[in-house]
């Protein structure tokens, strides 16, 4: 991640957004304080989500739901815990 101060950004506007649309994530500090994070437009946190489903596997371990409404799932679900 490429951290840069708002003066920089302001003055090389061009190179910074070229950076993040290479893919590079991009960490705006005011002072020493961060401000906002610049990500590429199709950017996907797949460590994330791979969690996310992993922790669901084993939650239900392995099982399909039937419902698709949150409410249904609590209903389906609400009996195993």
């Amino acid at each position: 991640m490429q951290k840069i101060m708002i003066r920089e950004l302001q003055h090389n506007l061009a190179a910074v957004l070229k950076m993040v649309k290479s893919g590079q994530d991009v960490m705006i500090f005011n002072r020493k304080t961060p401000v906002a994070r610049l990500l590429p437009a199709d950017y996907r946190d797949r460590a994330d989500w791979e969690d996310h489903e992993r922790e669901i596997m084993e939650i239900f371990h392995g099982r399909t739901l039937q419902s698709q409404t949150p409410a249904g799932i609590i209903s389906e679900t609400r009996h195993e815990f």
